[in-house]
């Protein structure tokens, strides 16, 4: 059997700030403290987007708590010992946006790009070598957060500051005190080592932001247009967004919203909008809903279009990252979803632009969540038909136990007869998971509805 590691335990733990020393995974190596960690994240400012390089990253306890309010943390570590343990953290709480390197600074992250964060908790003696070499490394305006220990390290830092590429340098010095029992009830404060914390922002000189720009392009091997992701948002309830999608849609430059009609509100935009930040763009792009495949396929490369024009001005305004781009649709991005002709369009029109599809929970899976009933069991065929159940030859009716009917609503009188004459037990689903939930066994008092947003399962009956 397959052993089962705690990561799934901790992952819902991504959504808040300021976790606790006891949660990670410690071994041997010295770790941040909470408190300082949550005044590192402070110092950096991160957004949504940003970028973080974490050099002498320990046990990765600042990488992780960086890394739920940034859009990506890469973890230089020169120790082995200590690598390995910033992985275990990483799968224990499921922070896939971080990248952990096993290697010296600043050789180990010449090729990641360009970062607008920067944290140095450690460098192995080689801080003034750290220093001279980040400029290519690093965006015009990128904060960097330092801490020091040590008088030694304190001074060193505080000379490297003076170099004129560092603004608005400021120094805290953070010490903690935690209470413990020294019996008969008693507690007394208990002080942690002091700890220096200077912060400051990087003004490039021309040379620099020449470099840095250079770097951006060709180092980090990333397309200069930046990525579209098309993503799954699930059945309906925001909390059905998996965390990956969660943190694209904060993470977002610009998001295509698909809409059927130009006046009505769109759906997919409601079940996305409790995830959004403020100044994510949203750009609205009409997919109309007709049997006519014409006007249907000259929308989907229209909006493609409209996609891909956006990528190339993000670029073009300079934005170094390149920009993230997303695409949101109900349910799996590619179960019976606009994106999959989007993006068909996008690889034939631009297929130098990244593309990514992120999954999302299917409105059958709702349902039948719903339901408490399963799909199929065992070696049962489960059949998926998104039509009149008419349209299905006999030969394949009579050789499937459980069937899914996807955009039930105008059927319903026919999905009726047919789980009569199947001897089978069907039961729709309306607008799952959110407002307006409901189901019925007697298909035929919703014959007049012709709800969209209808599933129906069908489990033929056991013989026993």
């Amino acid at each position: 059997m397959k052993k089962t590691t705690p990561c799934n335990k901790y992952f819902h733990e991504l959504s808040y700030f300021g976790l606790a020393d006891r949660e990670f995974v410690r071994g041997g190596v010295p770790m941040t403290k909470a408190e300082t960690r949550w005044l590192i994240a402070g110092y950096l400012q991160l957004t949504p987007s940003s970028r973080l390089l974490d050099i002498g990253a320990g046990t990765g306890s600042v990488s992780v708590e960086c890394a739920r309010l940034c859009h990506e943390v890469v973890a230089v570590e020169r120790e082995s010992k200590a690598a390995a343990l910033i992985k275990k953290n990483i799968d224990r709480f499921g922070a896939g946006n971080i990248k952990c390197i096993c290697g010296e600074a600043p050789e180990a992250f010449r090729h990641s790009g360009v970062f607008d964060r920067v944290f140095i908790g450690g460098s192995g003696g080689r801080l003034e070598t750290i220093f001279k070499q980040l400029p290519p490394h690093v965006s015009p305006g990128a904060r960097i957060v330092v801490s020091a220990i040590t008088l030694e390290t304190f001074e060193e830092v505080r000379q490297l500051m003076k170099n004129t590429m560092w603004k608005d340098v400021r120094l805290v010095q953070a010490a903690a005190a935690h209470s413990e029992s020294i019996g008969s009830g008693n507690q007394y404060l208990r002080p942690a080592n002091p700890v220096w914390i200077f912060s400051a922002n990087y003004t490039p000189r021309s040379d620099d932001a020449s470099k840095a720009q250079t770097n951006s392009r060709i180092s980090s091997g990333k397309s200069e247009t930046g990525i579209i992701y098309g993503i799954g948002l699930g059945p309906g309830d925001p909390e059905l967004i998996s965390l990956k999608a969660q943190r694209l849609l904060r993470s977002a430059d610009v998001i295509f919203v698909p809409k059927a009609q130009k006046h009505r509100a769109s759906k997919v935009l409601s079940i996305a909008r409790p995830h959004l930040i403020n100044y994510s763009r949203i750009v609205e792009l009409v997919l109309p809903m007709t049997e006519s495949s014409h006007p249907r396929e000259q929308a989907w490369i229209k909006a493609a279009k409209i996609i891909i024009k956006e990528a190339k001005k993000s670029r073009s305004i300079g934005n170094k990252r390149g920009g993230i781009f997303v695409y949101p649709v109900l349910g799996d991005a590619l179960f019976y979803s606009t994106w999959g002709y989007v993006l068909a369009a996008l690889r034939k029109l631009a297929p130098e632009i990244r593309t990514v599809t992120i999954p999302g929970i299917p409105a059958m899976s709702a349902c039948a969540a719903a339901m408490q009933t399963p799909l199929a069991e065992g070696r049962e065929p489960l059949l998926i038909w998104p039509d009149d159940p008419r349209g299905m030859k006999p030969v394949l009716a009579q050789s499937v136990t459980n069937f899914v009917f996807m955009k039930a609503g105008p059927h319903m009188e026919h999905l009726a007869e047919f789980a009569e004459s199947s001897d089978a037990d069907i039961t729709a689903v309306r607008n799952v998971s959110v407002k307006g939930e409901g189901s019925t066994d007697n298909l035929r008092v919703w014959k007049n509805d012709m709800e969209y947003f209808t599933t129906a399962i069908m489990h033929r009956r056991k013989k026993i």
